[in-house]
């Protein structure tokens, strides 16, 4: 249980952002642009990721506990440890003053490495230098406002490894189930049906 805690953590630490925004896509293809809002003063929630610290120890330190050469072989941390080794509370608060201080509700999650602001548009507007656009599910008829892009501010550029609320669009609809073929003979999957594939 500790590693797979270990591997997790360390996986969402190294890497933060959704995929929609390392590659600029982000547009699910359901949702079709309608305009502008009609009331700028909707408020909207956004999940702020703070910046982790100690990333390059915590790299490091995954490469030695995999590697059966080294004495921290096998050695995984806790969630906890984790936890300490990369939260940055000071920072987290610093972010979140930021916000308030802009008149958000905030709320930092458990981990400390998140926060939950709810703003206006038109202040998440101002602070991301973004423009909000309406946007209907073809499938739902549900209408939510996203902007197509945004900019963290000079101020948070150190501090803040994305924001989700923004850009991303709801997923509407399910991926397809991976079905998985059986051994015949046993009703297994083993090693050699997977390689087969």
């Amino acid at each position: 249980v500790a590693l797979l805690v270990f591997v997790a953590v360390a996986a969402a630490v190294l890497k933060r952002a959704p995929e929609c925004v390392m590659n600029n896509d982000c547009l699910q293809s359901d949702f079709t642009r309608l305009g502008r809002p009609k009331d700028l003063h909707k408020r909207q929630t956004l999940w702020i990721a703070v910046t982790n610290k100690n990333v390059d120890i915590l790299k490091a330190t995954l490469d030695q506990l995999g590697d059966p050469d080294h004495p921290s072989y096998g050695k995984w941390y806790t969630h906890e440890e984790m936890q300490r080794l990369t939260r940055d509370m000071a920072m987290t608060a610093m972010v979140e003053e930021f916000f308030a201080s802009r008149g958000f509700e905030t709320e930092v999650i458990a981990s400390g490495d998140y926060i939950r602001a709810h703003g206006s548009l038109d202040a998440i507007e101002r602070i991301f230098n973004t423009q909000f656009f309406d946007f209907v599910s073809q499938k739902s008829k549900k209408v939510i406002q996203r902007a197509l892009q945004y900019e963290i501010p000079a101020e948070l550029v150190h501090s803040v490894d994305f924001v989700d609320g923004i850009i991303n669009f709801p997923i509407t609809s399910k991926p397809a189930p991976m079905l998985m073929e059986m051994d015949g003979a046993s009703g297994q999957t083993t090693p050699a049906l997977l390689y087969s594939h």
